[in-house]
C-alpha cells in the first residue's frame, strides 16, 4: 500500500512539473487584483467591405482590487517559439514580497501587432425574442493587459499614471483604478450578423473565463449589454446595462493602440448617447 502511495505521489508531483503549476496558499496578506468588465458600448451596426452585417461593440475591463494584476513570461520555462510564452502571475503582499504562479500564455497576436494574454475573455451573443437563438457561444479571447483607461472611481491605493503601458512580451498588467479597452474598430470587435432577424438581443462579457488569474472577487467578472438591433435597417437601441451602475471611463492612452495608425474615433457611449 505505501509502495502505491508512493507511486502515485510521484506521479502527481511531475505532472505538476510538466505543466508548470506552481501551488500556493492565498492568505489575507495578500493584494490581489478584482477585474471588472464594463458592459459593452459603442454598438452599431455596419456592411463590411466582404458584403457582410456586423455588429461591433468596444470591450473594457478595469481593475478594482487592492492590488494589480501582473503577469510576466516565465524565464525559467523552455520558450515555444516566439509566438507563445508561459506567463506566471505576480501576486504582491502587503510586507513587500511576493508569490509567483503559472497563469497561461502570451500569444503573438499577428494583426494587432503585440502580445496577448490568452483566453482572457469571452462573449456571448444571443437573441432573446423572438425565436430565441445563440449567435455566438462563449467564444473566447485573447487580451492585451496595459493601462488604456482610467476608471473615475476613489480607489484605495490607486495607481495616479498607470504602471503597464505597453503590450510587451515581458510584463503586462492593470494597476488599480485602470485597465483596457479594445474599440469597436480593432481587428475582432464585430460579430456577423448578416440575415439575422429584427428583435432583442443581449451581448455578455466574461473576464478570466476559466479563472486561471487569482482575484479577490470572481462574482463580477461578468457585464452585459440587452438591445433591440434591426440589422437590415442597421440600427441599435439600447435597452439596459448590467451592471446599472458600472463606473464612468476616461480613455487616456488613444494613441497606437496596437501598432498600426488608426482614425480618430468618436467617445464611448453610454446607453442614453446610443438612443
Amino acid at each position: 500500500m505505501r509502495g502505491l502511495i508512493y507511486i502515485v505521489v510521484c506521479i502527481a508531483v511531475v505532472a505538476a512539473a510538466v505543466v508548470g503549476v506552481r501551488q500556493y496558499t492565498a492568505t489575507a496578506n495578500m493584494l490581489l487584483p478584482d477585474m471588472v468588465p464594463l458592459p459593452a458600448r459603442d454598438l452599431h451596426v455596419a456592411t463590411t467591405t466582404k458584403g457582410t452585417t456586423e455588429f461591433f461593440f468596444s470591450t473594457t475591463h478595469y481593475n478594482r482590487g487592492a492590488g494589480p494584476l501582473e503577469v510576466r513570461f516565465d524565464q525559467e520555462v523552455p520558450l515555444r517559439g516566439d509566438t507563445e510564452r508561459p506567463v506566471m502571475q505576480r501576486i504582491f503582499s502587503v510586507d513587500g514580497a511576493y508569490t509567483d504562479k503559472m497563469v497561461g500564455t502570451f500569444l503573438w497576436h499577428e494583426e494587432h501587432k503585440h502580445y496577448h494574454f490568452a483566453d482572457y475573455v469571452m462573449y456571448k451573443l444571443e437573441r432573446l425574442s423572438p425565436e430565441p437563438e445563440v449567435l455566438v457561444d462563449d467564444i473566447k479571447s485573447t487580451f492585451c493587459l496595459r493601462d488604456v483607461t482610467r476608471v473615475l472611481l476613489e480607489l484605495p491605493n490607486r495607481s495616479e499614471g498607470g504602471e503597464y503601458k505597453t503590450c510587451n512580451r515581458e510584463v503586462q498588467g492593470a494597476s488599480i483604478g485602470w485597465g483596457e479597452t479594445y474599440y469597436y474598430d480593432y481587428p475582432g470587435q464585430s460579430f456577423d450578423v448578416s440575415g439575422k432577424p429584427a428583435g432583442t438581443y443581449r451581448l455578455t462579457t466574461t473576464i478570466n473565463p476559466d479563472k486561471y488569474l487569482n482575484e479577490s472577487e470572481y462574482g463580477n467578472n461578468s457585464a452585459s449589454v440587452t438591445f433591440i438591433l434591426d440589422p437590415v435597417a442597421m440600427t441599435i437601441t439600447n435597452i439596459v446595462e448590467e451592471p446599472i451602475d458600472a463606473p464612468q471611463v476616461e480613455h487616456v492612452r488613444l494613441e497606437l493602440p496596437f501598432g498600426i495608425n488608426t482614425p480618430q474615433r468618436k467617445p464611448t457611449t453610454t446607453p442614453q448617447d446610443a438612443q
